[in-house]
């Protein structure tokens, strides 16, 4: 099994570090996904899902601790491929029905939570091939353990920016 055993959970298994969340970005809102590891030893996205209608740093910042949570409190998943398919988080918080179309219309970042409490953002550019992944780095930001919820938003905020103006378009949730 992987992970770590809790024993306050009485022998069901935390998630491991580094822990993922994914923020998809469309024109709307912002949709904050964390991820948690299958015992298949993949990380799979959670069913839970955040959602920011607002460019506020402190509110992006408070849903990926929210995600944080989520992670730290979620078993190793044990979901076959159909149960992962039918609670998939963007395909219940969006409109689009396959990966595809919602891959074409939102932008992503990740944050990589350290079991140091260190963080790292950055933003990913989709592929140019249309394989519906997200591939190269445009910008990454570090911060220190001391982050704040306003830290980590504007930190969000900026990898989008750079992603944005290096492909040339806006996303212009306000």
């Amino acid at each position: 099994m992987f992970g770590i055993e809790c024993q306050e959970c009485k022998g069901t298994y935390v998630q491991p570090y580094p822990w993922l969340i994914s923020v998809y970005k469309d024109e709307e809102r912002m949709l904050v996904i964390p991820y948690i590891m299958h015992r298949g030893g993949f990380t799979v996205m959670s069913s839970a899902y955040f959602i920011c209608d607002e460019l506020d740093p402190c509110l992006i910042g408070s849903k990926i601790f929210d995600s944080m949570d989520v992670i730290r409190n979620s078993p190793i998943s044990e979901d076959n491929a159909k149960e992962r398919e039918k609670n998939l988080a963007w395909k219940k918080a969006s409109k689009y029905k396959s990966w595809k179309s919602f891959w074409k219309n939102h932008l992503c970042t990740r944050v990589k939570v350290f079991e140091s409490g260190q963080y790292e953002i950055y933003s990913l550019r989709n592929s140019e091939d249309n394989r519906c992944v997200y591939t190269e780095i445009v910008e990454k930001i570090k911060l220190g353990a001391n982050a704040r919820d306003c830290d980590i938003g504007e930190s969000i905020i900026q990898v989008f920016s750079s992603l944005e103006n290096q492909i040339g378009i806006s996303r212009g949730i306000q």
